[in-house]
């Protein structure tokens, strides 16, 4: 029987059993840099983020956070050393954690302007003082540069 994964009950759970006291705390950004898009879709620039790697890692090897331009994409995104439902879902179906070919298909159509000229990849971090702090400003950096008026954020 399918039916959906209860992620916030399975991380709390996986927490207690590591031996945390305190219960799993969710992420909560009341001071949100999002707004509302100042211009139609079909005349801005979207960008693409996940939460996959373009490198392979090890469960405490150092996550960095990258932009690559989409000519240069890799062929093969790493994950391997986080926690998910792998019945679910799988590395392979990039569509569903990185919709490349999707957005170009809608920038072909005109549904939106054009793709950014890089693609963001901001592997899993479970430091939300880090991802706050550190990740998420290096994001907001490389679309200002890329002058993203949109991007479309995919974990996986």
């Amino acid at each position: 029987m399918d039916r959906p994964v209860e992620y916030i009950e399975r991380t709390r759970n996986y927490y207690a059993a590591q031996g945390f006291t305190t219960p799993y705390r969710w992420a909560s950004n009341d001071d949100s840099v999002c707004a509302p898009l100042g211009k139609p879709l079909s005349e801005s620039v979207v960008g693409l983020a996940t939460t996959a790697a373009t490198y392979p890692r090890k469960m405490f090897d150092p996550r960095h956070v990258v932009a690559i331009p989409n000519n240069e994409l890799p062929n093969k995104f790493f994950a391997d050393d986080l926690e998910w439902d792998r019945a679910a879902t799988h590395l392979d179906d990039t569509g569903s954690y990185f919709p490349f070919e999707l957005l170009c298909k809608l920038a072909d159509d005109g549904s939106i302007g054009r793709l950014a000229q890089r693609s963001y990849f901001l592997p899993t971090e479970y430091s939300q003082r880090k991802t706050i702090e550190s990740d998420a400003n290096l994001v907001l950096r490389y679309c200002v540069e890329d002058q993203v008026d949109a991007l479309l954020m995919v974990p996986l």
